[in-house]
């Protein structure tokens, strides 16, 4: 016979999930599921200045056809200006993208971190979690509000935040 499970999220949990900019329905994805969708949302391909570097070929264009007006020797000074800016923008798309990866570490550990929250040993909380551990936090009012809102024979997961509410 199935029946209704409850999750209890504390405050940090909950933060970390706001921080990762994750929906509460995401928790109960598989990790990678949950890594692959923040890297989705917060990708970066590496083509940071497409577009500015579009820009700047227009414009040292047009300063290569004025220098050029001026005296054709100065059209080679234009190129070679033109290729010493191209490569501090290379550099600076390698430090954003070491960058990214780098956060993207930072935030794949958190993601880890929430899981193992949400699912201690990959299964359901109530299974490994004790209640009592809840008590000093939250009082008898947490038992209380789990007595009143409980169906114990419904099929449905109920979430319990910080503010004890259900979601």
């Amino acid at each position: 016979m199935l029946r209704q499970s409850v999750q209890i999220i504390d405050a940090k949990t909950w933060k970390l999930i706001d921080d990762l900019k994750l929906n509460w329905k995401d928790i109960f994805l598989p990790q990678q599921a949950i890594e692959n969708l923040w890297m989705l949302q917060n990708r970066n391909d590496g083509k940071a200045f497409e577009e500015e570097v579009l820009l700047l070929e227009q414009v040292m264009d047009s300063i290569k056809q004025k220098a050029y007006e001026a005296d054709k020797t100065l059209a080679q000074a234009t190129l070679a200006a033109n290729t010493k800016m191209r490569k501090q923008i290379d550099v600076l798309e390698h430090k954003i993208f070491k960058a990214h990866k780098r956060k993207a570490a930072i935030n794949m550990n958190k993601i880890a971190k929430l899981k193992q929250a949400v699912a201690p040993n990959g299964g359901l909380q109530e299974r490994v979690e004790n209640f009592l551990t809840y008590y000093p936090i939250s009082g008898f009012s947490l038992f209380q509000f789990i007595k009143e809102s409980i169906r114990p024979f419904d099929n449905k997961f109920m979430i319990i935040h910080p503010q004890n509410e259900s979601k």
